[in-house]
């Protein structure tokens, strides 16, 4: 097994997963916005999804 968590090749992909995960909350009414550390810590933030920005 190889860890491919650094690897650039897959940086779009992690990112849209990201977005799938923010625009599943946003649909949900999820409390999105929070100081808990995974949603601080985040590399792409809910308002990405929100705002529609592409990866």
């Amino acid at each position: 097994m190889v860890n491919c968590v650094a690897d650039p090749t897959y940086a779009i992909i992690k990112r849209k997963l990201v977005r799938t995960m923010w625009e599943f909350a946003a649909r949900e009414q999820d409390m999105i916005f929070n100081t808990y550390g995974a949603v601080a810590l985040a590399l792409w933030c809910p308002a990405d999804a929100i705002e529609g920005t592409s990866p």
